[in-house]
């Protein structure tokens, strides 16, 4: 699970490229069009604004943003990416930490296959994935599974925003999920370096930080 982040004197964020306006507006349109036309109709997964203009396809299916053009990959376990993303940001002299994101299809094999939503917003790092598009699954009954947990995804992360913007929460501060879609999954969160709470089910980690 994810790791307490050591609290350090808060440093300004640096000024990265920004690509210009509608830059990549054709690529945000060709992966809503993957997900409702490919996908039985899902609800295409959330992108933070500011994550937007760096928004590119890296394989087919798969779209990541990340300002840094760093390599991440779907196929990795969720544990792994999780680590990587909170050690990025503890070497990071960005108070806003890095910020990316990765989503889309990816698998192996005739059924080994998963829909992949992973966002790093320091303090929020969120591994999630959920069966999807195998050889004996079925699309129309998974679409409205995957779109509710899109939906949830998003109102987590609104609702870390809002509770940063409060100063209920600190950007030192850790809430972690991630999950095997064909095994477990597991939510934590970390304020002033104590786990407060930890859970199995994303929805229970949205309740969670309803009532914070």
């Amino acid at each position: 699970m994810g790791s307490s982040v050591t609290k350090q004197e808060s440093k300004p964020a640096k000024e990265k490229h920004q690509p210009a306006r509608g830059e990549n507006h054709v690529v945000q349109l060709e992966m809503r069009k993957f997900f409702e036309e490919k996908c039985a109709n899902m609800t295409p997964p959330f992108i933070p604004d500011d994550l937007k203009p760096f928004l590119k396809l890296s394989s087919p299916g798969v779209w990541i943003a990340d300002p840094d053009d760093a390599s991440h990959s779907l196929y990795r376990s969720a544990s792994e990416e999780l680590q990587n993303a909170i050690k990025r940001d503890e070497a990071s002299e960005d108070s806003n930490g890095v910020r990316w994101i990765a989503v889309g299809h990816s698998g192996h094999g005739i059924n080994s296959w998963a829909m992949h939503y992973y966002i790093a917003y320091k303090p929020l790092y969120i591994m999630w994935a959920m069966s999807f598009g195998g050889a004996y699954s079925d699309a129309n009954e998974d679409s409205p599974r995957v779109s509710a947990g899109f939906e949830v995804i998003k109102k987590i992360f609104e609702r870390t925003q809002l509770l940063v913007k409060q100063g209920k929460i600190e950007m030192t501060d850790c809430i972690s999920h991630e999950t095997d879609p064909f095994a477990e999954s597991r939510w934590q969160v970390r304020l002033k370096g104590q786990v407060t709470k930890e859970g199995a089910y994303l929805m229970h980690l949205l309740e969670y930080l309803n009532e914070l």
